[in-house]
């Protein structure tokens, strides 16, 4: 029958590859899309772009799409930009190997420091930074000293050259003197998350630590991009992850709705979050919900109240 034929194809498109076995590339980018866990983007935009506005997504009219979704052709650019980044038409690309056929050189995450758990759980955190060239790159003397040698045709051009090692160098001390001072204060913040005592991460800003280290909010955002450190679990996180403000709100929101006796809908999630102190819209609580796979309130069965607090899915959620 036709119901067997769909959910066997389902099955195929949430293969690995994802996104195999569509009926066009739309449909391959929105299964892609409900496959990632990606916080970084509106993911209720990406999705009206792709299944609503495909052919102005298609010619890039950024301007036009913004004004009927009501939004920034700014927020349309980064929506647009994550479709790049993270969805692919050709979801196999990565098995077929390069022009030459040769494998795809698989990408490895090199960490930037480690964290070590003190002996005593009382004792701070203790923080190594992975620097190779921090405490001993330096210009060499000896282009220093030939400045003295050098005729006079040739010295400007050797003075350049040698201020701009030196330049260099101060600028990569510098560096890892700041991501070292941004550690030891996420160490310091986040030490309970460190250890494994706390699930999350406590909500930092970068514009907190940045008055806190007298440093330009700047400064601190290019210190921890692209960084990764190591915890004592073995595990490895980006830098970023301390810096993400939602976490406190997405953590209410999964209480709230773990503890509701029947579905409460977006709205009334609205009110309930704005009671614990969280004013958001409606459509944050959708962009939450879909970051923590929480199906909406037409998905999520009514549970009595002597039920346990565990989320439970909907038949209509199963059947996907």
């Amino acid at each position: 029958p036709l119901e067997r034929v769909l959910n066997i194809l389902r099955l195929i498109q949430r293969a690995d590859p994802i996104g195999v076995g569509a009926r066009d590339v739309r449909e391959s980018l929105l299964i892609q899309l409900d496959s990632l866990e990606s916080a970084e983007a509106d993911r209720a935009l990406v999705r009206t772009l792709i299944a609503v506005h495909w052919e102005q997504l298609s010619h890039h009219q950024s301007k036009s799409l913004a004004h009927q979704l009501h939004t920034t052709p700014a927020e349309i650019e980064a929506a647009i930009d994550f479709i790049r980044r993270n969805l692919t038409p050709y979801p196999a690309q990565a098995n077929w190997g390069n022009r030459r056929g040769q494998p795809v050189e698989t990408t490895y995450i090199e960490p930037d420091a480690i964290v070590h758990a003190p002996e005593n759980r009382n004792a701070p955190v203790s923080i190594e930074l992975f620097s190779p060239v921090a405490g001993w790159l330096r210009v060499n003397d000896a282009f220093k000293a030939a400045l003295d040698d050098c005729s006079a045709a040739d010295r400007p051009r050797l003075v350049e050259c040698v201020e701009q090692a030196e330049l260099l160098v101060r600028g990569l001390q510098q560096r890892t003197t700041t991501l070292r001072r941004v550690l030891e204060a996420i160490g310091s913040e986040q030490r309970a998350y460190l250890m494994g005592d706390e699930h999350d991460p406590k909500p930092m800003t970068r514009a907190r630590l940045a008055s806190q280290l007298n440093v330009h909010e700047s400064t601190v955002s290019r210190a921890v991009a692209d960084k990764h450190i190591v915890l004592p679990t073995g595990r490895i996180v980006p830098l970023d992850q301390f810096f993400d403000h939602s976490l406190a709100a997405r953590r209410a929101l999964k209480a709230i709705i773990a503890a509701e006796e029947q579905p409460l809908t977006d709205d009334e999630l609205v009110v309930r979050m704005a009671g614990q102190g969280h004013i958001i819209a409606r459509r944050t609580v959708a962009k939450y919900r879909d970051i923590e796979h929480i199906p909406p309130a037409g998905e999520r069965i009514r549970r009595e109240p002597h039920q346990s607090s565990t989320l439970q899915i909907g038949k209509s959620m199963t059947q996907r």
